[in-house]
């Protein structure tokens, strides 16, 4: 669960994590090698850089919240620094220092929950500094009592030590770790707080309709529904629903699926990926192509602008020297055909592989000055 707060430095916190420990060192290591070679790939970068950095930021911030990683987190850091600039990597510094922070807060909170046998559960709680996280909207969700009651006992834990901060919580950040009796046996659920909040109101009743657990958990609109999805609509049917169909309907009724079975003993239970996510997602794919495009032409007229002719081999042995990206074979010979037919370069008349830039009066020198204008 997070939160955001105020006061003479603004902080959110995350609770309820608690399998921090899910992901091995090893696990760990290769995943940040891969996320790295994706960060610093000339393939990736624009698309990168044209996405929302809040994405960015909240997969990198999933690894950071992992226990002993410092170290590979600080050389992703570094390579990303030379690669992207010191200001982006300045956020991601500031992570890093609030993981460190809040490793020290939860080993001294988890003593004192351990001391005074107070907690129902095992509570843990990351303090971010809003400063260098996104800025995400608050959500109106009715925690678990038990929950509440640990919350309550962190935060006064947490202003013993900080005088004049407040801490906003985010529970749509956060995760929790449900034990779920089935008569398959025990089940260990990994899950986001909205579906353990859902899921733990068919504890004290089996059956619940839609405007029940509206009412319970305070979710309203997209966030329950895609919640409700996710429980009772995907491959891992952890609620069964009447009537059956993939649409959440505000008259359906959901039952606890105590039938459930599964091979493993711990499950992820995923989240409902918006539409919305995924049109945009798209648009910013098809952008990056097509500013691409004019990049590879502006590229080649470069080239050929340079050197007057030039043969097939010499223009693909010179054309990864003036983009940030990888480009075809097949793609640079469509760009070369569109150029041609443009008019900005010709075939030599006796060798098909050789090239030629043309160089004409009138309009079409503009039109190629405006090609080059748009690269820089």
């Amino acid at each position: 669960m997070y939160g955001s707060s105020t006061g003479a430095e603004d902080h959110q916190a995350s609770g309820l994590k608690t399998c921090l420990t899910l992901y091995n060192n090893s696990y760990r290591g290769s995943k940040l090698t891969r996320i790295l070679q994706l960060l610093l790939d000339g393939n990736s970068k624009n698309l990168i850089t044209k996405m929302k950095h809040e994405r960015l930021v909240g997969t990198t911030s999933t690894l950071c919240s992992q226990k002993g990683s410092g170290d590979r987190e600080r050389f992703m850091v570094q390579n990303l620094r030379v690669e992207y600039g010191p200001g982006y990597a300045k956020r991601l510094e500031g992570m890093l220092r609030d993981m460190d922070v809040s490793s020290d807060l939860e080993g001294k909170f988890t003593n004192l929950q351990q001391a005074q046998e107070t907690s129902a559960i095992d509570f843990h709680a990351t303090i971010l500094t809003q400063a260098f996280w996104p800025t995400y909207e608050p959500l109106p969700l009715v925690i678990p009592r038990d929950v509440e009651l640990a919350q309550e006992q962190f935060v006064q834990f947490y202003n013993e030590k900080h005088n004049g901060r407040k801490l906003f919580w985010q529970p749509n950040l956060g995760t929790c770790l449900l034990k779920v009796v089935f008569d398959e046996g025990i089940k260990e659920l990994l899950l986001t707080i909205m579906q353990g909040t859902v899921l733990l109101l068919f504890s004290e009743q089996d059956v619940l309709s839609y405007k029940q657990i509206q009412e319970n958990t305070g979710l309203e609109g997209v966030e329950l529904i895609r919640t409700l999805q996710s429980l009772a609509c995907g491959k891992l049917c952890i609620l069964t629903k009447e009537p059956r169909r993939q649409e959440v309907a505000a008259t359906d009724v959901f039952t606890f699926n105590v039938a459930f079975k599964s091979s493993h003993a711990r499950i992820k239970i995923g989240q409902i990926l918006l539409k919305e996510v995924e049109k945009e997602s798209k648009e910013v794919e098809e952008h990056i192509q097509f500013d691409r495009m004019y990049q590879v032409d502006a590229a080649i007229v470069r080239i050929l602008k340079a050197r007057k002719q030039a043969d097939h081999p010499t223009l693909m042995s010179e054309l990864p020297g003036q983009l940030k990206f990888n480009s075809t074979a097949t793609e640079v010979k469509e760009h070369i055909e569109t150029l041609i037919e443009r008019d900005y370069l010709k075939r030599d008349d006796t060798d098909p592989s050789i090239y030629h830039y043309l160089v004409k009066l009138g309009s079409r020198p503009c039109a190629l000055k405006l090609l080059n204008a748009s690269l820089f």
